[in-house]
């Protein structure tokens, strides 16, 4: 499957700005892909949604 014709959500795991660092607990007391967003410059979970999003290229956003 070519990369371009993955969907994705406007999530962190989708961001140019994200860098996944590993798994930690979420609220949910679930393990959950944890990570650093270097433009809010902050830990956050793969799965959380902002207003800095920037989509990695070839990566086709589903709204």
């Amino acid at each position: 499957m070519e990369i371009s014709k993955v969907g994705m959500p406007k999530a962190c795991i989708s961001c140019q700005n994200f860098t996944c660092k590993g798994f930690a607990l979420n609220e949910n007391g679930k393990k959950a892909k944890y990570g650093n967003c270097s433009k809010l410059n902050k830990g956050v979970f793969a799965a959380e949604v902002c207003r800095s999003y920037k989509q990695e290229p070839d990566a086709e956003v589903a709204a």
